[in-house]
């Protein structure tokens, strides 16, 4: 899987590591383009950046949007703007 979950107990947010060479920035630009609002895990971190992934805002959204939300990042992540690193 291109995504790996990271563990959660509570809360209204998601956090996912990306595979390496994902670009989870352009990730996050395009999917804003296409309605899904995800954000980079590089955002949050203090200093030197660690693992690259998402984080994804669960509050208020059915398990359709979560589902819709994921085929679009999973669509996207294919296009070669979002799929590698530059």
């Amino acid at each position: 899987p291109w995504l790996e979950p990271v563990p959660s107990a509570a809360g209204l947010h998601v956090a996912a590591f990306t595979q390496e060479g994902i670009d989870a920035e352009a990730l996050e630009a395009r999917a804003r383009q296409h309605g899904v609002g995800v954000r980079s895990l590089k955002s949050y971190y203090v200093g030197k950046p660690g693992r690259a992934g998402l984080t994804f805002g669960l509050g208020l959204v059915s398990e359709a949007e979560i589902a819709e939300a994921l085929e679009i990042l999973t669509r996207i992540r294919k296009g070669p703007a979002a799929s590698q690193k530059r």
